[in-house]
């Protein structure tokens, strides 16, 4: 059966800052929903009362950390988005996982992606994944990626700074170049899997 691997951003859906009043006034006749969620933020505190529980003012600084962590709760930074799906998009999902293997692979974060995929797919859908690619974090010139579907990480270094979505790392068993494709708007990723790729006019 064949293999329908789909990209998140502009190709199903199109996600705008929630807090962006100008951009979403007037809009009639748009299929939205809405998702928020904690964003990680780094906690260089944190890192400094690690390094002192190794000097001799350990229990100040476990004070002081429970102190940071409350303060740290309170200025968490959350995500907020609006969703707006692709006209007709849950026809076209019902078809596509009666009739062949789908799977995600997105340059969001993991955690956008559970969110999302959460909003857009019948639960049994969401088990029948063969693949949910997210971005897991950046170093450099290279991405991470991590498969929560088959409990895979890898690194893909970026294309002219673009990330590119090389297929070969997720190829597997069930997934090869012979019987998959990838339905994206980048171009970077058309070039990078060149006969593999379906480009979808961006959203």
């Amino acid at each position: 059966m064949l293999n329908l691997i789909f990209d998140l951003d502009n190709t199903l859906i199109e996600a705008v800052d929630a807090n962006d009043h100008n951009y979403i006034n007037n809009i009639k006749g748009a299929e939205f929903f809405h998702i928020m969620f904690p964003t990680k933020i780094e906690n260089t505190q944190r890192k400094k009362s690690k390094k002192s529980k190794k000097s001799k003012k350990s229990k100040k600084s476990k004070k002081s950390k429970k102190k940071q962590d409350k303060m740290q709760d309170k200025m968490q930074k959350k995500s907020n988005f609006i969703i707006f799906k692709r006209v007709n998009l849950n026809l076209f999902l019902r078809f596509c996982f009666k009739n062949f293997n789908v799977g995600f692979w997105t340059n969001g974060t993991v955690r956008y992606m559970n969110e999302i995929l959460k909003k857009i797919l019948l639960p049994e859908e969401l088990k029948k994944c063969i693949c949910l690619v997210g971005r897991n974090k950046e170093s450099g010139d290279l991405v991470h990626y991590k498969d929560v579907k088959n409990n895979k990480k890898f690194k893909i270094k970026t294309t002219n700074d673009h990330y590119s979505k090389k297929l070969e790392f997720i190829y597997n068993k069930k997934i090869n170049k012979n019987n998959t494709l990838l339905f994206d708007d980048g171009l970077y990723n058309k070039a990078v899997n060149c006969n593999n790729t379906v480009l979808i006019p961006t959203y």
